[in-house]
């Protein structure tokens, strides 16, 4: 396999592995997997910053939320509200 396309089998292999976390709930196996993609198909000199990513994601997903004139909220004084303000999934 060529190196040029280990970053794509990556991100392919981490979406895999967290669909079957969140579709079948073996989150167990996932992290194990994922942990083993990222060991196998990442350069060992280069280093891996998880929090970067984190940090992309929440603000991208934030932006879209508020773009929409939605507020990413859950919970207010016990009451269940949902993203689209409703009380009703």
């Amino acid at each position: 396999m060529r190196k040029r396309v280990w970053p794509w089998m990556l991100a392919f292999g981490i979406a895999l592995h967290g669909s079957i976390a969140v579709l079948h709930g073996l989150v167990s196996f996932s992290l194990i997997m994922i942990g083993a993609l990222i060991l196998y198909l990442r350069p060992v000199n280069r280093p891996f910053h998880i929090g970067m990513y984190v940090r992309r994601f929440v603000m991208t997903l934030r932006s879209h939320l508020v773009g929409r004139g939605r507020e990413p909220t859950s919970d207010f004084g016990g009451e269940r509200v949902f993203w689209g303000g409703s009380n009703e999934p």
